[in-house]
């Protein structure tokens, strides 16, 4: 099978009511603009009828490609069972909740191509959050921006995602909780990558329900500690041989 040139993870956690939407526009808009890709549908643990969903929209569609993960370890260990299985020349990930149009997928790849970038994300200019995850994003927002100001992006969360494969294989991602995307925003500043943001809006969830909670804070806030003061960076850039 030919190489796509890009590939796209969707991990699908319970989101039965989303999976044939959210692939099958992508897909459309990804077929008129002429990009040979594929789409990875991660079913991360899914109680519901997220799995049979998938298997059907892979059915109909020969670009589509389903990814197992039978016991749900985060949304960071879906997209890295996404990413690793990916062959695209370059490959990231949107989240399966329906709130990242196709076009802002289509735009960031541009961008990313056009300007021969390492790294590429969207920034939420227009957001339709309910008021619980607006707030958990903006503090989360302001905690990182403290804690790394050198960084300079005030939407670590904002997706979609894309990079080169040569640059997914130097960011090494391991975080397997929503801690995912900060990881990567990080390691890519410090890899000195050329890296680019475009502005997206960010439609409200047509369907489902929202699977961040304020629990989320307690794990965001423990692997922020582990990347700004512990050890985990320095293990990162010693192949895991830190002192």
């Amino acid at each position: 099978m030919e190489q796509p040139i890009l590939s796209i993870v969707i991990p699908f956690f319970n989101e039965a009511d989303n999976v044939s939407a959210v692939v099958g526009s992508l897909i459309a808009k990804l077929v008129k603009a002429d990009i040979t890709h594929e789409i990875l549908l991660v079913d991360n643990g899914s109680t519901d009828a997220t799995r049979e969903r998938a298997q059907a929209v892979v059915k109909a569609h020969a670009t589509a490609r389903i990814v197992v993960v039978e016991r749900n370890h985060g949304y960071g260990g879906g997209v890295l069972a996404g990413l690793c299985r990916a062959r695209g020349r370059y490959l990231g990930f949107i989240t399966g909740d329906g709130q990242v149009m196709p076009e802002a997928v289509l735009e960031v790849y541009r961008h990313l191509t056009e300007s021969r970038l390492d790294f590429c994300k969207a920034v939420r200019q227009v957001r339709s959050d309910g008021w619980q995850r607006a707030a958990l994003s903006r503090w989360g927002n302001r905690l990182f921006c403290w804690c790394f100001p050198m960084l300079r992006t005030y939407d670590i969360n904002g997706s979609p995602k894309l990079f080169t494969r040569s640059m997914y294989e130097r960011l090494q991602p391991t975080s397997t909780d929503w801690f995912l995307d900060a990881e990567i925003v990080i390691k890519a500043h410090l890899l000195r990558a050329a890296i680019g943001e475009v502005p997206v809006e960010s439609p409200a969830r047509a369907s489902g329900e929202s699977h961040v909670r304020w629990t989320t804070v307690v794990e965001f806030l423990r692997n922020l500690a582990r990347y700004r003061w512990g050890r985990a960076l320095v293990e990162w850039q010693t192949g895991g041989q830190a002192p």
